[in-house]
């Protein structure tokens, strides 16, 4: 599994994401097939590293565009 060094801007948009989801961090490991709800609190506090998988599947359940959360694009949402 790959997984993606945090840059500032990913570890900011990431944040903004999952809190813009309104769910509980168990709510949406279970939603992006990810161990525990623990996993996800380690993405938002900068303990642990988002796999590239996990990455895109949060992306999709939010029709968010991966370039956006990489600082590559402005286009935050796919449509």
């Amino acid at each position: 599994m790959s997984r993606i060094k945090a840059r500032p801007i990913i570890l900011e948009r990431v944040r903004q994401i999952v809190w813009e989801t309104n769910l509980s961090y168990r709510e949406l490991a279970r939603l992006l097939g990810v161990s525990s709800g623990g996993m996800v609190s380690g993405w938002v506090n900068d303990d642990k590293t988002i796999s590239v998988e996990a990455l895109t599947r949060l992306c999709e359940l939010r029709g968010i565009n991966p370039a956006w959360v990489m600082g590559l694009s402005e286009k935050k949402y796919l449509k």
